[in-house]
């Protein structure tokens, strides 16, 4: 339970930041093979509010 409040942001339940940032990198690091591409995609929400 510790881990998941210390990981998620409480107003939306997402990961936060550096948690995001650490799975996408596991998951280019375990999928991507020489000669691949691999795209990823940030979305910046200005302006949010719940």
């Amino acid at each position: 339970e510790t881990w998941e409040k210390a990981r998620r942001d409480p107003l939306t339940g997402l990961f936060n930041r550096e948690t995001g940032i650490r799975a996408i990198r596991s998951a280019l690091e375990d999928r991507a093979h020489p000669g691949e591409l691999v795209g990823v995609m940030f979305c910046d929400l200005d302006g949010f509010k719940a």
